[in-house]
């Protein structure tokens, strides 16, 4: 995965986040999913953060 990729899935999952979020306590299972969605989030963003800029990306399935 490349950055750009990372960013897309980040976008997916703040969409999650706000979505969850705005559900409130639905179910018994909620609060376990939303904490879920806002750490994997928290990773993603931690990850993106590391990587280089997007203009030294290399191609996908290309190492570095």
């Amino acid at each position: 995965m490349n950055r750009t990729d990372l960013l897309e899935l980040e976008k997916t999952m703040m969409k999650e986040v706000v979505k969850r979020r705005a559900l409130g306590g639905y179910s018994a299972d909620a609060e376990g999913i939303l904490i879920l969605s806002e750490t994997l989030m928290r990773l993603l963003q931690h990850i993106i953060d590391d990587m280089s800029p997007p203009e030294l990306d290399s191609p996908k399935g290309k190492s570095k």
